[in-house]
């Protein structure tokens, strides 16, 4: 790793650990148990109804409504919420028990993103009435990152697996949108317009799937990729990666604690950073499917302790579910999002439909019959100083590794 590449990432985390350390600071004041506080924000999604409460997200706290006179149909998506109520501890950590709540107003935006939710549950519908269960589902997952509409038995196959991370919306997506788009702008001769449509019709694709932690991620760092492409320069993942997480924590310091933020961010480096080490390190030939094989492994040697730390699992056969099933992943994606543009052309969403079937069918049996094994996964969790250890230890052996590819190539 060049210098120059090693003081940008520790002024970068200088920056981001005095940011994170004020906000937590002045957050610890706000959010301690007992105290009452007034937040307002824009709803972006329907509350989830559980346990005779309602449950939900207002300007990044976590919100719980007793729901004896309110129902989540009464909030609808787009509305600016004013809200007091009490802090009290929960489950995962402290949250906001709602006492009095109004609605401010619907701004422009808001209407905004009323109007992409209302097409997101058409979309929904149409894509359930024409694929069947438990494939819609995973097709909407891949498509618009909609996991409530994951059955939950297929959910718990995946996460057995290991294999859960694809059905949301990530990289890939962004990346076919703006490789689908890219050629009908072709015409336009000023960059600066490419860029600015691109980056709207994009950020609008966010908005439909809803703008979570691996969206955001995904975005920046598309839309930068894009931007330095556009230039003719070659573009350097870990830079645009370390700039979008940077970007996302300074102007969203609880993003750090999210876990859909640690496991996108984890998955990505260890993708930039591992797989190409690991490919010099260790060749092999598993008969086109080499590729899989290394983005898994590389994204599981991140991710395996943060998965233990907060799931208490780990997946002893996600490497072999990963490896037989993650080529699929991207032809399901592509044919999923052709039927819904053509869905309302028969004989043309007859035949996505079917295509679809056929692909994320292979996918579910592959998993179902893996998950099956009573092996298949252990019962571990890592402790934080666990986790400091295990990071510490895959950078020695990465380095011995290393070392013994160049002292096998100096003696050849």
């Amino acid at each position: 790793m060049k210098p120059l590449i090693i003081i940008e990432i520790l002024a970068v985390f200088v920056i981001l650990f005095l940011r994170i350390y004020y906000f937590q600071k002045f957050n610890n004041n706000l959010l301690r148990v007992g105290n009452t506080v007034a937040v307002s924000g824009l709803l972006w999604e329907t509350p989830k109804e559980k346990y005779g409460n309602l449950y939900f997200k207002l300007s990044n706290y976590d919100i719980v409504l007793n729901t004896r006179h309110l129902k989540a149909s009464q909030f609808a998506v787009g509305n600016t919420l004013k809200l007091e109520g009490l802090v009290i501890g929960g489950k995962y950590g402290n949250v906001i028990n709602a006492k009095k709540i109004t609605l401010v107003r619907k701004t422009a935006f808001g209407s905004f993103i009323s109007n992409l939710s209302q097409i997101k549950v058409a979309i929904v519908s149409r894509v359930q009435k024409k694929i069947a269960e438990p494939f819609a589902g995973l097709a909407l997952g891949l498509t618009l990152g909609v996991k409530e509409a994951i059955l939950p038995d297929i959910y718990n196959t995946l996460v057995k697996t290991g294999t859960i991370h694809v059905a949301v919306v990530s990289g890939f997506n962004i990346n076919l949108l703006i490789k689908a788009l890219s050629p009908l702008i072709n015409f336009i001769k000023k960059k600066w317009i490419k860029i600015s449509l691109i980056t709207v019709l994009v950020a609008i694709y966010c908005l439909l799937v809803l703008p979570s932690p691996p969206v955001i991620r995904a975005f920046i760092m598309g839309i930068l990729t894009y931007l330095v492409s556009l230039q003719g320069r070659l573009v350097a993942g870990l830079r645009v990666l370390i700039l979008a997480g940077f970007f996302m924590v300074i102007i969203n310091p609880y993003v750090i604690y999210d876990i859909s933020f640690q496991l996108s961010f984890g998955a990505s480096l260890g993708l930039i950073v591992l797989e190409p080490k690991l490919k010099k390190i260790l060749p092999i030939n598993l008969k086109g499917l080499e590729e899989f094989f290394y983005t898994t492994i590389s994204c599981q040697i991140i991710l395996l302790p943060i998965i233990s730390y907060y799931f208490g699992t780990i997946s002893i056969l996600s490497l072999v579910s990963n490896t037989l099933t993650l080529w699929v992943i991207p032809y399901a994606t592509i044919f999923s999002f052709i039927y819904i543009f053509t869905s309302t052309i028969p004989v043309i969403s007859s035949l996505t439909s079917f295509i679809v079937y056929i692909i994320l069918n292979y996918f579910v049996s592959v998993n179902s019959f893996i998950a099956g094994i009573s092996f298949s996964q252990i019962n571990l969790r890592f402790s934080l100083m666990g986790i400091v250890v295990y990071y510490f230890g895959v950078l020695g052996v990465l380095g011995m590794l290393g070392r013994v590819g160049v002292l096998k190539k100096e003696t050849i």
